[in-house]
């Protein structure tokens, strides 16, 4: 693990999943972490779960596609630590319509773009005046392998992902100078689910077949990465996305 003693992070999507083990990793470093979640009761049982074990977390009910809820969570976050030094845009919608791209009802299209795409944007403009104030900080967005894959019959969520790239290169050029990195991280297929039935297993171990490191995903290969992003081992990388899932695809 690395040293983020002094760090100030607010995770999005952190009530379980990749975003609670985020909150877990950025604590158990020595950093303050403010958990934000639409499940209110999820994200209070996560943080106080933190503060048990003698980190310093704060929870936070709100929802990402919601401009004015998502701004009130960061600026609580503010309030609570004094700064902000990191943001995880983690928050997103994946279980899913499972049809071709033209089938896809149209609400649920907008809802995934609300959630994933708009959801990143809104929390990075709440974060942006506060990690200013701070002389820098670091954003990362949470993609996907699947921009890349292209993967069938999920055509909403793979296009929210792919746009999520895209912001990610245009945020760093924009907040370069203010010395904010913002990068992307695409995990592959992750087990992140707490109580995997037998048909949860295969559909995750499943992806391991085309990796050259032949086994399942699981939070902690992600996290280490997104630990890295947030030190400053890392303060002159921005603008990039990384591909964490067992080298089924190169770039």
């Amino acid at each position: 693990m690395r040293n983020l003693d002094g760090k100030v992070v607010a995770v999005t999507g952190a009530a379980r999943g990749l975003g609670r083990a985020f909150a877990d990793r950025v604590a158990e470093s020595g950093g303050s972490v403010a958990l934000i979640d639409v499940d209110a009761d999820g994200v209070a049982a996560a943080a106080q779960a933190i503060r048990d074990r003698g980190g310093k977390a704060v929870s936070f009910n709100a929802d990402v596609s919601d401009r004015a809820s998502i701004a009130a969570a960061i600026d609580a976050t503010v309030e609570h630590f004094g700064r902000l030094t990191g943001l995880i845009n983690n928050a997103g919608l994946i279980h899913l319509t499972m049809c071709g791209f033209e089938d896809i009802p149209e609400d649920e299209w907008d809802r995934v773009f609300d959630v994933n795409l708009k959801g990143t944007w809104f929390s990075s403009i709440a974060a942006t005046p506060h990690l200013r104030a701070n002389g820098s900080g670091s954003i990362i967005n949470l993609a996907s392998s699947m921009a890349y894959r292209g993967g069938p019959l999920r055509a909403h969520y793979v296009a929210s992902k792919a746009a999520i790239q895209g912001l990610t290169r245009v945020m760093a050029k924009e907040l370069g100078a203010d010395w904010i990195r913002v990068n992307a991280v695409c995990p592959g297929s992750v087990l992140t689910e707490e109580n995997p039935d037998e048909g949860i297993l295969e559909w995750r171990g499943s992806a391991a077949e085309i990796r050259v490191l032949a086994r399942m995903s699981v939070p902690g290969d992600i996290v280490g990465p997104v630990e890295f992003l947030l030190s400053d081992d890392s303060e002159f990388i921005t603008g990039q996305t990384l591909l964490v899932e067992g080298g089924g695809i190169f770039t």
